[in-house]
């Protein structure tokens, strides 16, 4: 048995729909607090972590150094913000030519802008342009005095 509906009867119904419709739509946009607290309870939003990571340092168009490594945690607290590569890192440094004069290789580095200095950890080696390599296990670049130095035994 089939029924014919009328135009006034489909609005009617289609009318129905649409608020039955809404009705849940709304109803299950509700934001319960402690659930989103509970899902993101976890989470830690001062810490971003990318991988494979290639930082270039230029000045003037001129490149100056290029990092590189497989990690980088940047941890964005206000007063405390820092750069750590857990998993090792590769820093070339260039000449006034674009050429790679020299290059510093560590298992682990910090770097730390509010004090303008940069450690690296764990057999840590630095090589000049003749290939020369000092080797140690920490050591630390200051760029406001412009010096790298260490307090640990180094090995040329």
């Amino acid at each position: 048995m089939e029924k014919n509906y009328t135009i006034q009867e489909m609005s009617q119904l289609l009318t129905r729909l649409i608020f039955i419709f809404l009705s849940l739509f709304f109803y299950s946009c509700v934001t319960d607090i402690e659930e989103v607290k509970a899902i993101t309870q976890d989470l830690d939003l001062s810490k971003d972590v990318a991988d494979s990571v290639k930082i270039i340092y230029s000045d003037s168009g001129q490149v100056k150094l290029i990092i590189q490594a497989p990690t980088l945690e940047r941890y964005t607290q206000k007063e405390q913000s820092k750069d750590v590569f857990p998993n090792g890192i590769l820093i070339s440094f260039f000449n006034q030519n674009g050429v790679i004069d020299s290059w510093l290789k560590a298992d682990w580095a910090e770097r730390i802008p509010a004090e303008q200095k940069m450690i690296a950890k764990g057999n840590v080696a630095f090589y000049n342009a003749v290939n020369d390599k000092l080797q140690t296990s920490e050591l630390i670049w200051d760029d406001k005095s412009k010096s790298i130095y260490t307090e640990k035994f180094i090995r040329i």
